[in-house]
């Protein structure tokens, strides 16, 4: 399901820890995907920014549930990303992985933004999660200078401040600075993990109305193994 070639290509320690992996996919079941990406019957998320969705787990299921029903690859990638698998492969180049025990994928979630202004504003994620995985899936071209990359921040004034509380729109972008820029290229995953500070963002988008900036999200679930467990426990 992976490509046995996939790049580690981004791995760093800021205010938090992220890396970015190129060519995650195995070709052939990513260019299936990315043709048959649904562009409608999303969800406005609008609490967030300026973006669309379509997930498993509420009001968009439906539309989710005939994408799994109707292509097998989409149905096999799902499953597979409940599994173990996706997690072990990633495992062997990012290390920091075993320091995290996973319960589970929250969701699976099918996301879309304008090219015309889609954004998502600065936020750490909720406490649920210990580790999100974006993967890029550009469904037409898409120009580099319109933006879209995943934003890595600190906060200017409170860099090792707790944001877990805050509501989406709290920061802004002129409040951060921005670290890393994931930039947006076809079967890219982005992931970092979770801490009261990730913030992480998508600027508003400089491009062409009509297009979108399409990508897959899987958080997980679970808990931050104690120093202890760590040493010489595997990734379950």
């Amino acid at each position: 399901m992976l490509n046995e070639n996939m790049r580690l290509t981004v791995h760093r320690k800021d205010t938090f820890e992220y890396f970015c992996i190129d060519d995650f996919i195995r070709p052939d079941i990513y260019r299936e995907l990315a043709e048959s990406f649904p562009l409608a019957g999303f969800s406005s998320l609008a609490s967030v920014g300026n973006k669309y969705r379509i997930v498993d787990t509420d009001e968009t299921s439906d539309a989710f549930r005939q994408l799994i029903e109707t292509h097998p690859a989409w149905r096999d990638f799902y499953a597979f990303s409940g599994t173990s698998g996706i997690l072990t492969e990633v495992d062997m180049r990012v290390p920091f992985l075993t320091e995290i025990e996973i319960f589970g994928r929250k969701n699976f979630e099918l996301s879309a933004l304008p090219a015309d202004g889609g954004s998502i504003f600065p936020h750490p994620d909720g406490s649920s999660k210990v580790i999100t995985y974006v993967i890029y899936m550009p469904t037409a071209e898409w120009d580099e200078a319109w933006g879209g990359g995943m934003l890595c921040h600190r906060h200017k004034s409170a860099p090792d401040a707790d944001f877990s509380a805050i509501t989406p729109g709290d920061i802004l972008w002129e409040d951060v600075d921005t670290l890393f820029e994931a930039t947006y290229v076809p079967n890219r995953l982005v992931s970092f993990k979770r801490t009261n500070n990730s913030l992480h963002s998508v600027a508003p988008i400089k491009g062409p109305a009509g297009v979108l900036r399409t990508s897959i999200t899987i958080p997980f679930q679970g808990r931050f193994r104690s120093p202890d467990e760590i040493a010489g426990t595997p990734l379950n």
